[in-house]
């Protein structure tokens, strides 16, 4: 059997295990997939520009966000029916994050339950997505479920007002969600005086919801486009990165998901600004090829590649990651016009 060494590798084992249905819903994309392919080709525009003759002897993957001490600047985003992908499912992501020390964001659209998630990793960082229902009381009951077991977090997907994902029909694979086309920023204030957990947003795309969701207390911010799966034509989430952070101005933590397969994605992210980098489909990758062991093995190469990046680049910790090591292709062009309209 072949060496499976890049998150590409497992991704293609997966395709050749998962059912046909599971493997499209779980790689399926919203159009003509244009934002899926942007995820990831955009990330390949960007070069780094490593500092040479530093001294990364000693390195330092740590990473704080929230109050929450990590061990790699990295986490699970949610994604929905992790028993497609393995019997164990949710459980066995749940378990794999909590052995790395990494956040992982249970789905709403579960296979399992919260309490039995929590009881599998009563260590690990979790957090709790949330969509908001018309009916309140059935978002409410979710984050009191969370509360309860012992969740430290709730992420607040609002990139959906109504559903454009595709739905499985597979057995008891079998979901549907009331969506609410009528959320604003006002349930959004609702949610925060309900609850002490913090409030992260995901689905931010501009400067203007990104300044709307300091405004009225949130604390933290995803950018994501929801991995391409709802509205297609709208940019990478690398892309627009740097004009949010710029907008944020560090008033709030910025994570951003979407296309990161690498751990040099990783490294260019937090350059641009990023707090910290999550991952969607890649865990369920990890999962449908060996269970917990697969969530495990993609984290440890993800971190291998990162801890590379950084010491080839000349970068002891995270912290050291910063705007200057990075340029986009486009810069370079131009700087080399400007260079030749010179001589």
């Amino acid at each position: 059997m072949d060496l499976l060494d890049t998150v590409e590798d497992y991704h293609s084992r997966a395709a050749s295990i998962l059912p046909s249905n599971a493997y499209e819903y779980i790689s399926g994309a919203a159009g003509r997939s244009q934002t899926l392919q942007l995820n990831r080709t955009s990330y390949d525009r960007i070069r780094i520009r490593p500092r040479e003759l530093v001294n990364v002897e000693r390195r330092q993957l740590s990473s704080t966000l929230l109050g929450m001490n990590f061990d790699m600047p990295v986490g699970i985003s949610p994604t929905a029916l992790h028993r497609l992908a393995h019997a164990d499912g949710e459980l066995a992501t749940a378990r794999a994050a909590e052995k790395m020390r990494i956040p992982y964001v249970l789905s709403m659209f579960v296979s399992t339950s919260i309490e039995q998630v929590a009881q599998a990793a009563p260590a690990g960082i979790k957090w709790m997505q949330l969509y908001l229902y018309k009916d309140r009381r059935i978002s409410e009951a979710v984050v009191r479920r969370a509360e309860q077991a012992g969740f430290k977090a709730v992420v607040l997907t609002i990139d959906n007002p109504v559903n454009e994902d595709k739905i499985i029909e597979s057995g008891d694979l079998n979901f549907a969600a009331d969506f609410n086309a009528s959320t604003t920023w006002t349930d959004v204030e609702w949610l925060i005086s309900i609850t002490t957990l913090p409030i992260i947003v995901k689905g931010v795309m501009t400067k203007e919801d990104a300044l709307r969701a300091v405004k009225i207390g949130v604390n933290a911010i995803i950018v994501s486009n929801h991995g391409g799966r709802q509205l297609d034509s709208v940019s990478a989430t690398i892309e627009v990165l740097p004009d949010i952070v710029a907008a944020v101005q560090g008033k709030v933590p910025i994570i951003i998901d979407g296309g990161v397969t690498k751990g040099t994605d990783i490294f260019k992210a937090l350059a641009m600004g990023a707090n910290m980098v999550f991952i969607g489909r890649a865990p369920l990758w990890g999962l449908t090829v060996n269970g917990q062991a697969g969530v495990e093995e993609i984290l440890r190469l993800l971190q291998r590649e990162l801890d590379n990046t950084m010491a080839l680049a000349g970068c002891r910790t995270v912290e050291e990651i910063t705007k200057d090591q990075v340029l986009h292709e486009a810069q370079y062009c131009l700087t080399s016009l400007v260079t030749f309209g010179q001589k």
